[in-house]
């Protein structure tokens, strides 16, 4: 059993530990000695978010050992250091269980997991029904939340379309609190909120919407992408290459940064683009995007249809008369003279198509450019076919 215990604390193996952890024996033995609970922050360092698998391992064979103190990791699962499995080997505790601890801690949901978790796991909503206000009153992602109530059919969403339409404060930081981590203190502490409201606002007047119209589409690597009417909109962190070359390929649209009010750095960063036709992309071929861009020394890291569109109308900026925005902030380091046509396929998501000189910086090693393009996964094959077509080429011409 030593053997057991090194590998829970002090000599990680998560492959071995599985097969200990399918033997009685070994469960009831950690179970007796409270070796789970007892050393909980080290298995926690040693295995991650692996260790809500251990969990349901040891909840197969004795499961009252993990309801018994179950609660007391809910913090680590609001902090990240347990997945939904956390909440699925401890679904026997039952939901009401799981509530009242949220209610009596105060815990402010920062985004809508574990109430999709509940709503997947017990299929008697009655807790989650007669709960719902706590969830509304103390859920940050009030727009996903309301998809939920919507699509599992619980009372609820006009109750938050009021919120939404009414409680600016509780809206701008659903808007931008999840790629940011910005509360409404420092967004008035760094005097952005007012620009952040401002600008949806007009948004949605200009587009002739209700804010609680207003649809949470995805979450990107760095933004927050939003639906205001025909306008979609991002709200994120910093970015990586936000002065990008532009190109035609791009689709049109206003990019920003707003600085820290009291560092030198950028907290912010938006851009308003026009929507586009993401569900007739079957036939596009996303290596002649990839050849087009490499062609303009531009790599595209991020290659794949989710991140292309086809125009609904011409690759222009429709809305010139935003306010509260700086009208020259296009976020881009030249201007696109070539449009293209309603019709013509776009990319959505320029965060990862970098120059180059700066793809290089991101390795920083000897290898040659090409060798680092074909050691990411995403891109290899693109790579090859376009290094493969190169030399066809020179064939050709010789």
């Amino acid at each position: 059993m030593n053997k057991v215990k090194e590998l829970l604390i002090t000599e990680p193996d998560f492959t071995e530990l599985s097969m200990y952890l399918d033997i009685p024996e070994v469960v009831k033995w950690i179970c007796d000695n409270d070796i789970f609970y007892k050393n909980i922050d080290s298995i926690i360092k040693n295995y991650g978010t692996s260790t809500s698998f251990i969990m349901m391992k040891i909840a197969n064979y004795n499961e009252k050992y993990i309801l018994d103190n179950c609660l007391a990791l809910m913090p680590y699962y609001f902090d990240g250091k347990l997945n939904s499995d956390y909440i699925f080997a401890i679904r026997n505790i039952g939901v009401f269980k799981i509530i009242e601890y949220l209610k009596n801690n105060n815990v402010v949901l920062k985004d809508i997991k574990l109430f999709r978790c509940l709503l997947n796991i017990y299929k008697d909503k009655t807790d989650i029904v007669n709960n719902i206000d706590y969830f509304i009153n103390n859920t940050i992602s009030l727009l996903d939340l309301k998809e939920l109530l919507i699509n599992h059919n619980i009372p609820g969403v006009d109750k938050i379309n009021n919120i939404l339409d009414n409680d600016k404060e509780r809206l701008v930081l659903d808007l931008v609190y999840p790629k940011t981590g910005l509360t409404i203190d420092i967004l008035k502490k760094e005097k952005i909120y007012d620009t952040v409201r401002l600008l949806v606002e007009d948004l949605a007047l200009k587009e002739n919407v209700h804010l609680h119209d207003i649809k949470h589409i995805a979450t990107g690597g760095y933004s927050n992408v939003l639906q205001v009417g025909s306008k979609i909109l991002k709200l994120g962190k910093k970015r990586k290459n936000f002065s990008i070359k532009n190109n035609k390929r791009f689709l049109a649209g206003f990019r920003g940064e707003i600085k820290s009010f009291y560092f030198d750095d950028v907290i912010l960063t938006y851009e308003i683009t026009e929507t586009v036709d993401t569900e007739h992309i079957v036939n596009i071929n996303l290596y002649e995007l990839y050849k087009e861009l490499r062609d303009k020394k531009l790599i595209w890291t991020d290659c794949h249809k989710g991140n292309v569109g086809i125009l609904l109308k011409d690759n222009k900026v429709y809305y010139k008369d935003i306010d509260y925005i700086d009208k020259n902030a296009t976020g881009y380091t030249s201007e696109n003279k070539e449009i293209l046509k309603k019709g013509d396929v776009v990319i959505l998501d320029n965060d990862y198509i970098f120059t180059e000189e700066e793809f290089q910086r991101l390795f920083n090693n000897n290898k040659s450019l090409e060798a680092n393009i074909s050691s990411v996964p995403s891109i290899a094959w693109f790579e090859y076919q376009y290094q493969l077509d190169k030399v066809n080429k020179n064939r050709k011409v010789k």
